[in-house]
């Protein structure tokens, strides 16, 4: 940049060219300056890179500078009535950008793009009106060398490589303007804006002679750029226009992140075409790239599969990125981009706005804000720190920006599995996608669902090639890869996976997807939203086509005679009770007592549970459905079962159990004469409520009763249609823990009426329960068969005999099917014909044995199974299906006498004593249930 000196004020009431006696301005103002601006392509090619390199180029648009400083604010507007005739003296030329060169200092180099070197007229024309400009301003000083400043680096010792890369980039990005040549009809006035962060605005413009089209349209650093035209180019499109085109309706979407790998060890060109193919696979309505390259980013950008789905892009594949290893937003929607500092030179963030409303067009609206990030790599202390500080920099930004608006945080956070908290979960605003849905799915058993949870290791040396190659320090699995969500009732995260996962991977990394869905928002026709997986009124659910059946071994005689000598089958009395349990359980917790309702309704809207609070008029009314879910719910339960129970209501959590102790507690102190006996109370003998999923153990008349709670307050509004709602139903956009819970009454409708014949079943599932229980293979915690997971097997088995089929049919297909199942590869899907539309990401060395959820969210519900377990279970069904094909009677099969036959069949057993020491005897359950659940991984 040219510097010093003076400049020519003429006196008052002179003009140019008479002679009258001039002052000189002194030239030291650094908040004015003369410059050459270029089109705004130009401009859009070069600020994004500017910006990181240029340690001006956050204030200043790209410019060649003619004055700088020049002169101060009292001499401003006399100067500029001076150069103005001057300037319209000289004719508008042509100006092209002719190459790189450097100008060298001890500190550095500043890398810069020449204008005008390489051709002789128009140096000639830009060092005319140079001459004229300073000549009037008296500068005195270095000759002027017309550039565009691309940035700096140092030129010495191990920062050698930074300057390395910025010359290599400043040859592509001149590359990319060499053939935009432009005419230069006017000189800028920038002025300094102290209260806009120092941004170098117009001021004026001096235009040349017979010029008036303005210079100066400043680029955004970061456009919209979309897909324009029948020949599918990208092109940066007006920002007003993209906002007023970007407002979203959408009650479901899906966000994905994806490390694509920058390393020149494994060529990007070798993998493309696996890239695009994971991708497309994905289909996520939104996906955050790391490690884009300019030529990844060229790759998939060009590619028509990759245009097809996304024509909305935060990159214009044209403008040379700044980084080596880049971020990269695509998206079926349109969306305005930004680009936020995250503390860090090269780790910026980039923002991608959407426009959607919160519940309807009558409602106020707000925005989606994605942010995409990669944190800086590396486990020691000094990176942590640091990307600690990149993560403190998003939610600072967020909440300064978009206090109001959703937000989701996806990207490679290089985040250790062994340090708990990110400053995410620190926040207490996001939920992290991964941990709130699977750490949801272990029932009652914490670490099965922080094991569920590293399942998603999306960087993982041990079971990815790429990933063994490119692992620096530790080759134990890293869930590096994260999407965070704000916790709000717009978003509700519903499933999630990972993609990418083949033997011959495309990225050292899997790919993350979560699906969201907008409970506020009921679906409409016109919304763009991706397919989900079918529902279930959908599929040919029906049974497969009557065919003659061959008289079965077993029979009816057999399987009932069984049941008599083991009294398997509860008898009239206890069924009696059972319903009167239930009966009087829904009294207690679902009718309305006034007093107490008000007051804990007001309570659920402070969140402060205190006797103290007033009863308003305008507290809610409280409203509690309760049902039975389980074995007894489907009628397939035995006289050793207990009642499993789900209650759904319009209050949270908290307040729900607040109130049935409430209630509980009322009703005890309420015996007389008028009042229930003692054996009708129902009498709570135990509240787990540090699990993650809450539950009662009550007993009422002497029957076990396991109570859990479901927060749904417009599907309990709703309850009695809840049999008719299709799957994908907005009422069914709950958190991932209450969907969890709530599927246990959905799967049981499902079931019921789907099964050709519910006595058929019945008989069926109690008999192979009865067989499961005298060969020791029952149990969920010890990775054998719960009730459920029978129920799930059976149904699969149901539905693929004709209607005709009898219990012992059910039977002997069961243990024939079982018995040749291959665990290992096969997995159990409870609706056969909905198998093709389950997208279930196996992780085979995690899971021994896969039998999945009916409703979603997707889910292998045999998470405690371990390969000893699933070899004990294979190994009972192929004897149980030997003696059958033998024509072993169901007593044979069944076993005699169960309990000799084991102690007859092992040669050493091992006796634990286990002792525990504590005031509290929760945790001692804990420490012998987790004892109990590790039995398994060693027995055989």
């Amino acid at each position: 940049m040219a510097s010093t000196s003076t400049s020519a004020s003429r006196q008052p009431g002179s003009s140019p060219g008479q002679g009258q006696t001039e002052t000189k301005a002194p030239l030291i103002a650094y908040n004015n300056v003369l410059v050459l601006l270029p089109p705004r392509e130009v401009a859009h090619r070069l600020n994004p890179f500017r910006a990181v390199h240029d340690k001006a180029g956050i204030r200043w648009t790209a410019h060649i500078t003619l004055l700088f400083p020049f002169v101060a604010d009292s001499h401003l507007q006399s100067t500029l009535d001076i150069l103005r005739p001057l300037v319209a003296t000289v004719k508008p030329f042509k100006l092209t950008l002719d190459g790189v060169d450097r100008f060298s200092k001890p500190s550095g180099d500043t890398v810069h793009l020449t204008a005008g070197k390489k051709n002789k007229e128009e140096n000639d024309n830009v060092q005319r009106l140079w001459k004229i400009v300073s000549g009037a301003c008296g500068y005195k000083g270095r000759p002027f060398v017309p550039h565009m400043t691309l940035g700096q680096a140092p030129n010495q010792g191990r920062d050698i490589e930074a300057l390395q890369f910025l010359n290599q980039k400043a040859d592509s990005i001149w590359r990319s303007v060499k053939d935009i040549e432009w005419i230069v009809g006017s000189v800028a006035v920038l002025k300094k804006d102290d209260n806009d962060g120092g941004i170098m605005k117009l001021h004026d413009e001096l235009f040349l002679h017979d010029h008036t089209d303005s210079a100066f349209q400043l680029a955004p650093l970061c456009p919209p750029v979309s897909l324009v035209g029948d020949n599918h180019q990208w092109k940066p499109i007006n920002m007003d226009q993209q906002a007023r085109s970007s407002h979203q309706n959408w009650s479901k979407l899906s966000v994905a992140t994806y490390n694509i790998l920058h390393d020149p060890a494994f060529p990007i060109s070798t993998r493309i075409d696996m890239l695009i193919e994971d991708i497309l696979n994905a289909d996520a309505d939104i996906l955050c790239l790391q490690e884009v390259t300019d030529q990844s980013m060229s790759l998939l950008l060009s590619s028509p599969p990759i245009q097809r789905v996304y024509q909305h892009s935060s990159r214009d594949p044209a403008v040379v990125l700044e980084n080596e290893r880049n971020v990269l937003v695509l998206s079926k929607y349109p969306f305005t981009p930004k680009i936020i500092d995250t503390g860090t030179r090269h780790k910026p963030a980039t923002i991608a706005i959407f426009d959607s409303p919160r519940s309807g067009p009558e409602t106020e609206s707000t925005s989606l804000v994605v942010v995409a990030i990669h944190l800086t790599a590396g486990r020691a202390a000094v990176p942590l720190d640091q990307k600690t500080r990149e993560l403190q920099g998003v939610i600072s930004y967020l909440r300064s920006n978009h206090p109001n608006d959703d937000w989701i945080v996806a990207g490679d956070m290089n985040w250790p599995n062994e340090i708990e908290t990110t400053p995410m979960e620190g926040s207490n605003v996001f939920d992290d996608a991964v941990v709130t849905l699977k750490g949801s799915l272990s029932g009652q058993n914490n670490d099965a669902g922080q094991r569920q949870v590293l399942d998603f290791a999306t960087y993982d040396p041990v079971h990815n090639p790429l990933a063994a190659q490119t692992a620096r320090e530790s080759k134990v699995g890293q869930r590096y890869d994260r999407i965070y969500v704000k916790r709000t009732e717009n978003l509700v995260i519903c499933d999630v996976e990972m993609f990418g996962i083949r033997d011959d991977p495309a990225s050292d990394h899997w790919g993350l997807k979560a699906q969201l869905t907008n409970p506020l928002l009921e679906p409409t026709p016109t919304d763009n939203v991706i397919p989900t997986h079918g529902d279930i009124e959908g599929a040919n659910c029906d049974p497969v086509e009557e065919e003659a059946l061959e008289p079965a071994t077993i029979t009816q005689e057999d399987l009932d005679d069984l049941f008599l000598k083991r009294t398997w089958l509860p008898d009239e009395a206890q069924e009696q009770d059972m319903a009167k349990a239930l009966s009087i359980l829904r009294q207690v917790i679902c009718t309305s007592n006034s007093d107490t309702s008000a007051t804990l309704a007001n309570n659920d809207q402070t969140d402060q549970p205190s006797a103290a609070t007033p009863i308003t008029s305008t507290a809610p009314k409280v409203l509690i459905k309760l049902e039975a879910v389980g074995s007894y719910a489907l009628g397939v339960h035995t006289n050793h079962s207990d009642i499993d129970c789900l209650a759904v209501g319009n209050i949270s959590p908290r307040t729900f159990w607040l109130l049935a102790q409430s209630r509980i507690r009322s009703q005890g102190k309420k015996l007389g004469p008028t009042q229930p006996n003692e054996d009708e109370i129902v009498k709570l003998k135990r509240f787990v409520k540090d699990a993650a999923v809450q539950m009662m153990e009550l007993e009422v008349l002497g029957i076990k009763i396991d109570l859990q709670y479901c927060a749904a307050a417009r599907l309990a509004e709703r309850w009695d249609d809840i049999a008719r709602l299709p799957t994908d139903s907005p009422l069914f956009s709950l958190p991932v823990a209450s969907l969890v819970t709530l599927n246990a009454y959905r799967d049981v409708l499902t079931i019921k009426r789907l099964v050709p014949s519910l006595p058929t079943f019945r008989t069926a599932h109690r008999a192979l329960k009865l067989l499961l229980s005298d060969r020791g293979l029952v149990g969920a915690r010890f990775g054998y068969l719960g009730g459920f997971h029978l129920t799930l097997l059976l149904t699969s088995i149901a539905l693929h005999l004709p209607r005709s089929a009898t219990a012992p049919h059910l039977v002997e297909k069961f243990l024939h099917t079982y018995a040749e199942w291959n665990w290992e590869r096969d997995v159990v899907y409870p609706i056969p014909s909905l198998a093709n539309r389950v997208n279930y990401k196996r992780t085979l060395t995690k899971e021994p044995m896969v039998v999945l959820s009916i409703e979603k969210p997707h889910s292998n519900l045999t998470y405690h199974a371990s390969w000893n377990s699933v070899t004990s279970l294979s190994r009972g069904f192929k004897d149980a299906h030997t003696i059958l094909s033998s024509g072993g009677s169901w007593k044979n099969i069944c076993g005699e006498n169960p309990l000799e036959e084991f102690i007859n069949g092992h040669k050493a057993f091992i006796k634990l004593d286990v002792h525990f020491w504590g005031g509290d005897c929760m945790k001692g359950r804990a420490v012998i249930g987790w004892l109990e659940s590790r039995v398994v991984s060693v027995s055989d």
